[in-house]
């Protein structure tokens, strides 16, 4: 079983960064992901970009999950694929 990066909702109530503060986000920037394993609850973790395309980002895992099948799958230091909508949140 691999770990799953889920897309945020589109939902009134969840604030999603703008396609200008995605556009803005640069190497080096920590931006907030959510991660699930199975049943277990889902993790929002955050992630080191280290480089950008269009359609993917890379980044390296900037904390430990707490989730114990989730924590067998990664941890921090480890590199991370996803896509910029995938972005949950941006540290500013």
């Amino acid at each position: 079983m691999n770990y799953t990066i889920i897309r945020p909702p589109l939902h009134k109530d969840f604030e999603l960064p703008s396609r200008e503060k995605l556009l803005g986000v640069h190497s080096d920037q920590l931006v907030k992901i959510i991660f699930q394993v199975g049943d277990e609850t889902p993790e929002r973790m955050w992630v080191k970009v280290v480089k950008q395309t269009d359609s993917e980002w890379r980044g390296i895992l900037d904390n430990d999950p707490v989730g114990d099948d989730l924590k067998k799958m990664i941890g921090a230091g480890d590199e991370v694929v996803f896509h910029p909508l995938d972005v949950i949140q941006i540290w500013e």
